[in-house]
């Protein structure tokens, strides 16, 4: 779950992660990134889409 502010970046990645499994990224895991680990998810998002695995896959 993604606490803290969206930026250009993320919504992008978010907008091709729900294109290519069909739903939006947040509150699919358990782990939850606040601001301080915005870096964490982008990493974690271009990650899953690249691999075609879903974030709860990367992220756990």
């Amino acid at each position: 779950m993604w606490y803290g502010k969206d930026t250009d970046r993320l919504r992008e990645l978010r907008a091709e992660y729900k294109s290519l499994f069909g739903y939006n990224p947040d509150g699919e895991t358990s782990v939850e990134y606040d601001q301080s680990g915005y870096k964490d998810y982008i990493h974690d998002l271009e990650k899953a889409i690249k691999t075609k695995k879903h974030l709860a896959e990367i992220a756990e």
